[in-house]
């Protein structure tokens, strides 16, 4: 493809140095170099409409595909999230009283053996006791 277009100074320079017989000449080689030239310029610019559609074509797909991802990964992350407030739920119920029993009862033990307080204290000095975490919001 040349999508090249004549030069028109050239081509009027040259047909003003040529005799009048053969003006009519240039002329008609002018207008096929002309017609030629539209006709690459016509086949490019469908071909820049076909690379057009095709693009946009590409960019559509990957626009589903990336919203079919996301919404997979919103699907997962909920159910994550139920499973997660079961957990803490749980936690709330059972866990965190027993880990607050269990520190008491590590504290009258270090009353009564002195030696043992310093391992309490190494572990347990800023932890004065487990705290509950807020309540999980509940999604509408």
């Amino acid at each position: 493809m040349n999508f090249e277009s004549p030069a028109p100074a050239q081509n009027a320079a040259q047909n003003q140095s040529n005799q009048p017989g053969q003006q009519s000449q240039q002329n008609q080689t002018n207008q096929t170099d002309l017609a030629s030239a539209i006709k690459n310029l016509e086949q490019g610019y469908r071909s820049l409409g076909y690379q057009l559609f095709v693009t946009l074509a590409m960019v559509t797909v990957l626009n589903i595909s990336v919203n079919v991802y996301l919404w997979k990964q919103l699907a997962t992350l909920r159910k994550q999230a139920v499973e997660m407030n079961s957990m803490v739920e749980e936690y709330e119920l059972r866990g965190a009283p027993k880990m607050n029993d269990f520190l008491e009862k590590l504290k009258a033990f270090g009353k009564a053996n002195p030696d043992f307080n310093v391992i309490l204290a190494k572990y347990w000095t800023n932890n004065p006791g487990v705290v509950m975490p807020p309540k999980a919001p509940v999604a509408k």
